[in-house]
């Protein structure tokens, strides 16, 4: 049986292979000759890591005021509600959710070299206690506290502090004295070149309510301002919370200063009758007979201890007894009482 022959190649079919031959050619020399293109989207990055080269550096705006110890490296960026996670992914719910407003950040580097480069990032949280809230939700464990403001420390490659209503982050790429050095500096430039006067009175009102707490067992540095969702129940905000350690038994301590002694009263039973009704168990406490108010609940093996005075709702937050409950709870209402 004979082979069947293919039939020849059209003069049309050979001229379209050939069209075809010569885009793929060109598509392929397009992508060849675009890696070596400039892209002004990603160059401010690589700048910010490597160094910027060119007459230009020194033409950059700068969000503080231009002091002797680093220079602009990259042009401030500023993040919206709604762009903040392109640049904190994974962070940006805490912000959020505590009343942010915007984020500047830029990059320096210092004077005298390329490769050591600190990030600056500004948050405007709207208001202290805000800026107080992710200040204290932020707080490191190897954290050194330095008097640059009411509310500031140190780690080793970076500086926090709040500022009004401004929490602001400064994050060397690098662990050293010059850097040290530096990132303090940014930051007195940005103190003085914020003035807060019409704000000092807010400031003052923040920083009291810390001081609320009883000292004895407090553990330092613990205080924080939760600003939502506090101990899971969505109707409880604006929440000072701080670590006690009793005979070596953690409990918390909390307080929130409502509008009303009415709000308080309120709220405090709404949080009880939330805790009821995922299991809680009410107890009898030794301290009911002084304030009738006064609800302790033992839920899943810990005690959590209400009550309110005036506009304040206080209480206790799993304490491993009902005595350590009522102990930190005495101690918290007889400091209350002292100052109101």
């Amino acid at each position: 049986m004979s082979k069947q022959r293919k039939p020849p190649v059209s003069f049309q079919e050979l001229w379209a292979g050939i069209a075809v031959l010569f885009v793929l050619t060109i598509i392929a020399s397009g992508v060849f000759l675009r890696q070596f293109t400039f892209n002004p989207a990603i160059f401010p990055m690589k700048s910010a890591i490597g160094g910027m080269q060119g007459e230009n550096e020194a033409d950059l705006a700068s969000l503080v005021s231009p002091i002797p110890e680093v220079r602009p490296l990259t042009p401030p960026e500023r993040f919206s509600p709604e762009t903040l996670s392109d640049k904190i992914d994974g962070k940006a719910e805490l912000y959020l959710s505590s009343g942010f407003e915007e984020m500047e950040s830029q990059r320096y580097a210092l004077t005298d070299q390329r490769e050591e480069w600190l990030e600056l990032f500004i948050y405007d949280m709207g208001d202290v206690r805000n800026a107080f809230s992710v200040f204290s939700a932020q707080r490191r464990e190897d954290a050194e506290t330095t008097h640059l403001t009411p509310n500031a420390y140190r780690t080793k490659n970076a500086l926090f502090f709040t500022h009004g209503p401004f929490y602001v982050e400064i994050i060397a790429g690098d662990v050293s004295r010059e850097m040290a050095d530096a990132t303090g500096a940014i930051a007195q430039a940005f103190v003085k070149d914020t003035p807060l006067e019409e704000r000092e009175s807010e400031e003052a009102s923040v920083i009291a309510d810390t001081d609320l707490f009883p000292e004895e067992g407090l553990v330092d540095n613990s205080i924080s301002l939760l600003s939502a969702n506090v101990f899971g129940y969505d109707e409880l905000e604006d929440v000072y919370v701080a670590t006690y350690e009793l005979d070596g038994n953690p409990a918390t301590a909390f307080l929130s200063r409502r509008e009303s002694t009415e709000a308080a009263e309120e709220l405090a039973a709404s949080y009880a009758d939330f805790l009821l009704r995922f299991g809680g168990e009410e107890k009898e406490t030794a301290l009911a007979a002084a304030d009738e108010d006064i609800q302790l609940i033992e839920i899943m093996g810990m005690y959590e201890l209400i009550f309110t005075h005036n506009a304040f709702l206080l209480g206790v937050h799993e304490a491993s007894s009902g005595a350590d409950a009522e102990r930190l709870g005495e101690m918290l209402r007889s400091r209350i009482a002292e100052l109101f």
